[in-house]
C-alpha cells in the first residue's frame, strides 16, 4: 500500500480507520458488481441504493436532457446517495462519451466519494477508448453476424415516437422490425452499465483508482486521498534542454484540510516530446 509522509509519496501500512468501512452507492444500473470487488480488499462495504430514478439527471438516449457536467452529476449522486439513506459517505458514478484521438470513440468515467461530515469528496477517473460502435445491417443472417462480434452488449433502436432499448436477440429485433420498419436497420449502443460490458470494465477501473486514493493519506491531517490536483508541463529536453509538455512538477492536494505539496519531476524528457528535437 502506498501512504503519505512528510510530504512525500512512501511505502508503509495504512490503518483501515483511515478510510470509509461502509459506502452507499446510487445506482439503477448495476454497478455496485463493478465497484465492490475494487475496494473490498481495504474493507469497505459497497451497499448499492436504487430506489432513486437517475435518469432524472440525463439519459444517453437523449429522452432526457443532461444539464449537468458530468463531475457534477457524479457528486450529486453522491450526496443524495448520503440523504435518501443517511449514510456518512455517498458515492456517485457518472460515464461520459466524446471524441477521442484518431476519431475513435471515447469514454470517461468517474467516480465521487462523498464525506457528509466534512462535507468534501473524492474524485477517481478512467478513461479509454470504446471499441463498440453504431451497427448496421441489412438482414437477419447478417444482423446475427455483427451481433455475436459485441456478446453482452445492449443496443438501441430508435423510432420516431419510440426508443427500444436494452435489445440483445437478433430474433425478436427481426420480429420488431417487422412490426415497425424495415431493413436495413441502425442499431445504437445501449450505454447503460448493465448493458455495456466496455463501461463495466472502465468503472472498475475507476474503482480501483479510487482504492488506491484512500491509501494515499494527507501528512498535514491524515485524511485519505491525498492525490495529484495539478500538473505542470515543462520538463527539459535530455538532449537540447528545451520545455516540452512533459510534466515537470506536480501539485499532491488534500480535500479535508486543503495541504498542498509541490513535488518536482525528476529526470529529463525524451526528446521524442521535444518541439526542437523532434518537430
Amino acid at each position: 500500500m502506498k501512504a503519505i509522509s512528510n510530504g512525500a509519496v512512501s511505502k508503509g501500512a495504512v490503518s483501515k480507520g483511515a478510510w470509509p468501512q461502509r459506502i452507499t452507492l446510487l445506482s439503477q444500473h448495476q454497478k455496485q458488481a463493478c465497484i465492490a470487488p475494487e475496494l473490498a480488499p481495504l474493507g469497505i462495504e459497497v451497499r448499492e441504493y436504487d430506489q432513486f430514478d437517475t435518469d432524472q439527471l440525463g439519459t444517453f438516449a437523449g429522452e432526457v436532457e443532461r444539464t449537468l457536467s458530468p463531475l457534477q452529476c457524479a457528486a450529486h449522486k453522491a450526496r443524495l446517495a448520503c440523504e435518501l439513506t443517511d449514510s456518512d459517505w455517498g458515492l456517485g458514478s457518472e460515464g461520459s462519451f466524446g471524441p477521442g484521438p484518431a476519431g475513435i470513440t471515447w469514454n470517461t468515467e468517474l467516480l465521487v466519494l462523498y464525506d457528509r461530515r466534512h462535507d468534501c469528496q473524492l474524485v477517481a477517473k478512467a478513461q479509454g477508448p470504446v471499441a463498440v460502435s453504431v451497427l448496421r445491417a441489412a438482414s437477419l443472417q447478417e444482423l446475427e453476424q455483427r451481433l455475436q462480434a459485441h456478446p453482452n452488449q445492449g443496443w438501441i433502436w430508435r423510432q420516431p415516437d419510440v426508443i427500444h432499448k436494452g435489445l440483445y436477440d437478433a430474433a425478436a429485433i427481426s420480429a420488431l422490425l417487422a412490426e415497425n420498419g424495415a431493413w436495413p436497420l441502425v442499431l445504437e449502443p445501449d450505454f447503460r452499465a448493465l448493458h455495456s460490458p466496455e463501461r463495466r470494465q472502465r468503472i472498475a477501473q475507476a474503482a480501483s483508482a479510487l482504492a488506491q486514493q484512500l491509501q494515499s493519506l494527507c501528512p498535514a491531517c491524515d485524511y485519505p486521498g491525498f492525490a495529484v490536483a495539478k500538473r505542470t508541463p515543462g520538463l527539459a529536453c535530455a538532449v537540447c534542454s528545451a520545455p516540452t509538455q512533459q510534466v515537470q512538477q506536480q501539485v499532491w492536494h488534500c480535500s479535508r484540510c486543503e495541504h498542498e505539496w509541490q513535488q518536482p519531476i525528476e529526470g529529463a524528457a525524451d526528446p521524442f516530446y521535444c518541439a526542437l528535437c523532434n518537430p
